[in-house]
């Protein structure tokens, strides 16, 4: 798909909306690092970064706190990362 193509989709789907995306595994209690995670997204390549939240792939309530947070700041590093 050519970038305009990809563009009006992306207008079409999202418009000035935001999309959240649930790419830190809840499932797993390992932290995965910010880059898996911004690899998970990156894959929906129609979805501008700037318009994009990054988000659990569910509640963290089952986890334990240490690994709930790691996963937090994962997903904020993810954020840095995309938005380059």
């Amino acid at each position: 798909m050519n970038k305009s193509k990809r563009r009006n989709l992306q207008e079409e789907i999202i418009g000035n909306k935001y999309l959240a995306v649930g790419a830190a595994d809840v499932q797993d209690f390992n932290v995965e690092p910010a880059e898996t995670i911004a690899e998970r997204i990156s894959k929906y390549s129609w979805l501008p970064p700037e318009q994009t939240l990054i988000t659990s792939s569910c509640g963290m309530n089952h986890l334990p706190r240490h690994i709930a947070f790691g996963k937090l700041q994962a997903m904020a590093g993810a954020k840095r990362i995309l938005a380059g």
